[in-house]
């Protein structure tokens, strides 16, 4: 039996490395804080209209200008990779809203019969034509149905849209509408290129990593637990535990089966169970009793915590030995938070699961779109709490990464996902 066609994609991952011995905390923890004096710079200069469409290698030139780095004592590289990384975060928020615009855009000028009709036929006449052929056909195509005025009014916004998005009026709102004025907060990482750091193996389970401190020619010792070296751009950061790890990026080659979707199949997104399909068949049942349980828990742990804080605060005037006792030993997040990571995965996990058992061959699915704020009247307040707990951006993750899908075709707010085995 012929084996089936397979190609291969490559994945990039984060791997979380945790610090089991740093040198100096004392200095990591400076670094920490100067480095959000860049990023605050770079967010308040680039994160409006002016960086629009910036390159992100030159806005180093650019935040330089209002502080130099020798004001802060940062030293040079530190200073560029975090202008850097802060631009490139600015450059993925930018893009995000250019998704939302052209759909805007193909909302006020949706595609018209003549399109339909010259994209049908350069469909059935391309055959194998490549290149400067195939640039004929459409050129071709463009004389047989010629260019309507609602498809020269829309290129023109789009065309807008990457030049000078505040040139037309109604782009220039539906732009204000969706792209906001960025600023950070950010004091807990410092991020390094490969030539900031040193990394080498001190054993088959643990990494030794030296990173540039604030002194020219001295290191920051840092021990990883760690069975590879660490090559790269990294993170060095300080978790909402209070711990150091280290964030770096890998890439990994998925073997991906080809084959052409053999049916359509329409799935709805819910609370109750996750996907309820076309053919009538419920993907996760039983996912809003799992979040209906945990969004409980959050409010019921939250509760009490209030009750003790209020305790604590009555006391102080009678007993203020007790009242810090309570306040310091009962209003804690680290078990909290692990707890909820601890949920999130599982109901991650139950969803993917479900979904590999039940879809197993190429489909083409065709699904709602819920990166929309869900606007309605107002709520109880239960109601608001499960509605906020609903990790609907899992539902769509969950299409999109874990089952390999090809490509995504969002017209006119359906996804259109074609899913390979």
């Amino acid at each position: 039996m012929a084996s089936k066609k397979q190609h291969k994609t490559e994945e990039t991952y984060t791997q979380v490395i945790p610090v089991v011995f740093c040198s100096d905390e004392t200095q990591v923890d400076q670094i920490m804080h100067l480095c959000g004096i860049p990023r605050t710079l770079t967010y308040n200069k680039l994160g409006s209209l002016q960086g629009w469409g910036l390159d992100w290698k030159k806005a180093d030139a650019i935040v330089r200008t209002m502080m130099k780095r020798n004001e802060i004592g940062l030293p040079g590289k530190i200073w560029e990779w975090s202008v850097n990384d802060t631009m490139k975060a600015i450059s993925a928020q930018q893009e995000a809203a250019k998704v939302f615009l052209l759909r805007e855009i193909w909302r006020k000028y949706p595609m018209q019969s003549a399109q339909q009709q010259r994209l049908k036929w350069i469909e059935e006449n391309k055959e194998k034509k490549k290149g400067e052929e195939l640039k004929a056909l459409k050129q071709k195509a463009l004389e047989l149905f010629p260019l309507s005025p609602v498809e020269l009014a829309r290129n023109r916004l789009v065309d807008l849209l990457y030049t000078d998005s505040t040139a037309d009026n109604w782009l220039h709102r539906k732009f204000r509408a969706q792209y906001l004025r960025g600023h950070t907060f950010v004091r807990n990482q410092i991020v390094y290129q490969s030539q900031g750091y040193i990394c080498k193996r001190l054993n088959r389970h643990s990494v030794e990593l030296q990173i540039q401190g604030l002194e020219r020619g001295k290191k920051i010792t840092l021990k990883l637990r760690c069975r590879h070296i660490i090559k790269g751009q990294i993170r060095v950061i300080r978790n909402e535990l209070g711990q150091l790890e280290i964030h770096c990026t890998h890439k990994r080659t998925l073997i991906v089966p080809e084959g052409k979707p053999t049916h359509k199949l329409g799935i709805d997104k819910g609370y109750t169970e996750g996907f309820y399909t076309s053919d009538g068949q419920a993907i996760a049942a039983g996912l809003g009793k799992l979040m209906t349980e945990k969004t409980e828990r959050i409010a019921k742990t939250n509760r009490n915590q209030y009750r003790m804080r209020a305790l604590g605060q009555n006391l102080k005037p009678h007993d203020p030995q007790k009242a810090a006792r309570i306040l310091e030993n009962n209003l804690g997040h680290k078990v909290k938070s692990r707890k909820l990571q601890r949920e999130k995965e599982t109901i991650r996990n139950f969803i993917r699961n479900d979904l590999r058992r039940n879809i197993t061959s190429p489909v083409d699915i065709i699904c709602e779109d819920l990166t929309q704020p869900i606007k309605s009247k107002a709520a109880a307040k239960r109601i608001n709490r499960k509605l906020n707990q609903w990790m609907k951006g899992e539902l769509q993750a969950s299409t999109l990464e874990n089952l390999f899908g090809d490509w995504i075709d969002n017209i006119s707010g359906q996804s259109s996902l074609y899913v390979a085995s």
